[in-house]
């Protein structure tokens, strides 16, 4: 089963400054910024998560974002998986949808912007639930058939994995003064790739033609049945 890794990676996301327990959503409208910077990340991990009502009355709302090189698909694969590093916690349940990156080399701030409806974007997944979801290992995510279209289609792959309930299903946590959920993954600035994310797929089956002509030598059928 080929397997590809990321070509970039990261954390977008936006925080308000006056969140005063409100409607969730008023945090779109707050600024962007690069998760490493903001909460000197390294760049080896980075968390999914909503908060609100924490350190003085901000809220923050991160995603996930990676990109992948899919140009050598040429058919649709029979299935595929995205395998994320879990680490430390797990409190936000997630999903994989669709994602795009204005430059496919680097993850900006500006990315949250162009993915802020995370709840009309294409699901490439069912909800990932923390249930199972491990914090030191591999976490196998299947993707549907929108994803694996997808990645036929375009030589680009780009995905998001984002908060399903706070996020996806833009469900308001009403007004609180101490609400947090989150989930940590590992990113592709670890140290070689033993820890980073990567899509796993299983080729397309290639058939027999429809019309099969022998114009020489020996046709021989190991086992099995022919019709005509």
């Amino acid at each position: 089963m080929p397997v590809i890794f990321p070509t970039a990676d990261g954390i977008v996301g936006k925080q308000s400054l006056n969140f005063l327990g409100g409607a969730y959503d008023d945090i779109r409208a707050g600024d962007t910024y690069v998760g490493d910077s903001a909460f000197s990340n390294t760049g080896t991990s980075g968390d999914v998560f909503t908060e609100a009502g924490l350190s003085g009355l901000v809220a923050y709302l991160q995603r996930a974002i990676l990109s992948f090189d899919t140009s050598g698909i040429t058919a649709t694969p029979q299935s595929a998986t995205l395998n994320i590093k879990g680490s430390s916690h797990k409190s936000a349940d997630l999903i994989v949808i669709s994602a795009t990156l204005a430059d496919s080399s680097q993850v900006q701030a500006a990315d949250f912007w162009n993915n802020s409806t995370a709840n009309s974007a294409t699901a490439y997944s069912s909800e990932i639930e923390m249930t199972s979801w491990s914090t030191s290992g591999y976490n196998t995510i299947t993707l549907n058939a929108a994803a694996l279209s997808q990645m036929t289609s375009a030589d680009v792959f780009t995905v998001g994995v984002v908060g399903h309930d706070y996020d996806h299903d833009y469900s308001d946590p009403g007004a609180t003064t101490n609400f947090s959920k989150k989930t940590r993954l590992i990113l592709s600035d670890t140290s070689g790739t033993s820890q980073d994310p990567y899509l796993d797929y299983t080729e397309a089956t290639t058939g027999l033609p429809k019309n099969l002509i022998i114009n020489s030598g020996h046709f021989h059928i190991k086992s099995g049945k022919i019709s005509f």
